[in-house]
């Protein structure tokens, strides 16, 4: 991956993180902090935030099938 893509993942993936683990409320934070805090524009924050949202609401759908469908375990062979 390029390095634009890859601060863009991390990025998603501290927002994501933030939200769950209740550093700061959507709703409630200051955007403009948040993305100096980043070192970005408070649009691409925006932006950020609304697809981690739709990704977190994907993850939990996944997360609900893996839940609900275990899968046995397998060794992998080094080659």
């Amino acid at each position: 991956m390029s390095a634009r893509v890859d601060a863009k993942a991390a990025r998603l993936l501290a927002l994501a993180h933030a939200i769950q683990e209740g550093y700061f409320n959507p709703d409630d934070v200051n955007m403009s902090e948040v993305a100096a805090n980043l070192g970005v524009s408070r649009g691409t924050i925006m932006r950020d935030l609304r697809l981690v949202e739709s990704l977190m609401s994907e993850s939990k759908r996944l997360q609900a099938i893996l839940r609900n469908n275990p899968v046995g375990t397998t060794r992998r062979r080094n080659t």
